[in-house]
């Protein structure tokens, strides 16, 4: 079988298109596309791993690249899973799908003490004292 080399298959392409006959504008693409997928690369990995070490995260299931926990969420009956869980990891459980980050309280007295004896440290509400003054 005869194949035509890619020189006679570009050539002709490239004179009308007015491209010098050189093999280094295909090195330039290369060279351009791999450097833009390595920086896209790189901000991925600092987005998704990056930010993990600043802050130490409760124990959860391992997360997978990109798609994070959404392979160990549950989709129907969720407290069977997030009981489970609980029972392995602590009563704080921490998950991320899709960059979304989710913390599963296990047991009524973590949800009691964090949500209404600690929520006005994490609430970020204004407070309504001074319209109450009006």
């Amino acid at each position: 079988m005869f194949e035509p080399s890619m020189d006679k298959i570009i050539n002709p392409i490239a004179s009308k298109l007015n491209v010098p006959n050189s093999n280094a504008t295909h090195v330039n693409v290369l060279v351009v596309g791999l450097t833009i997928a390595l920086v896209a690369l790189v901000m991925i990995h600092y987005r998704i791993v990056g930010k993990r070490g600043a802050v130490k995260l409760p124990p959860g299931p391992i997360p997978t690249f990109l798609v994070g926990n959404m392979n160990d969420s549950p989709v129907y009956e969720e407290w069977h899973t997030f009981t489970a869980w609980a029972k392995h990891f602590g009563e704080i459980v921490y998950l991320r799908v899709f960059g979304t980050q989710m913390l599963i309280l296990g047991s009524y007295r973590v949800a009691n003490e964090l949500l209404n004896k600690r929520g006005v440290i994490y609430s970020d509400r204004p407070s309504t004292s001074p319209m109450m003054d009006m």
